[in-house]
């Protein structure tokens, strides 16, 4: 079956946006950094771990915002981003995602809270209070919005295939030769399996492609997926 991309040129990337994500991104990972390792050094990790190309070494206070501000980002991402992880993985992902945001603004709290305190002041500490939650929910939000933006991209990235005038009277969802639906299936798992054992996962709409077909290919994979899920 013959097939005619919807469009032929691939939207450009909003440089401008990437810029102002990761602007915005590094400036709270700045500011959550100095809190969580205010944190770590009132919770009393103030030793270094030594390293020959650092005088003073390591402090340990920074691997907590490393460990906790990062794993945020990560498992946000993989909440958003893993089209190949599983229902329960990508739930798993998003709830460890909160979790990790949540602590990010308790320790946030408590130090600046402790921090301001020692002035005297409890307008000051309600001010690093309020600050504290602020960043790391703002980290978090920068987070979601860059998988969301790279999500819609690949997706805008993604030819929709459209069948030509003259196959108009064709079906869009079956493959339109002699072939049984559940033959077209077998030889698009075969080939799907074959490919996966190489170390290439195709998607729906490159089955689609080598078939010439339009959606099917989805929905093999889709079933597929499922297939394995439940093993």
């Amino acid at each position: 079956m013959a097939t005619t991309a919807k469009s032929e040129a691939a939207p450009r990337q909003d440089g401008a946006t990437t810029a102002g994500l990761l602007a915005v991104g590094g400036a709270v990972a700045v500011l959550s950094f100095d809190g969580l390792t205010g944190f770590a050094e009132l919770a009393g990790f103030r030793q270094s771990l030594p390293l020959p190309f650092l005088t003073e070494g390591l402090p340990l206070a920074w691997l907590l915002p490393v460990a906790l501000d990062a794993y945020a980002v990560v498992a946000t991402r993989v909440w958003l981003r893993s089209p190949h992880a599983s229902a329960a993985t990508r739930d798993t992902a998003r709830r460890q995602a909160y979790g990790a945001v949540g602590l990010s603004v308790v320790f946030n709290g408590v130090y600046h809270a402790v921090d301001a305190h020692r002035d005297g002041s409890w307008l000051a500490v309600g001010a690093a209070v309020a600050l504290s939650v602020v960043l790391p929910v703002l980290l978090a939000s920068v987070a979601h919005l860059a998988a969301r933006v790279a999500v819609d991209r690949t997706a805008a990235d993604a030819p929709d295939l459209m069948p030509e005038p003259n196959e108009a009277a064709e079906s869009v969802d079956e493959p339109a030769d002699a072939e049984s639906p559940s033959e077209v299936k077998e030889r698009m798992a075969a080939h799907w399996l074959a490919e996966r054992e190489q170390g290439r996962v195709l998607s729906g709409a490159e089955l689609d492609r080598h078939f010439g077909t339009r959606e099917y290919g989805r929905r093999v994979v889709r079933a597929l997926k499922r297939e394995e899920g439940n093993r």
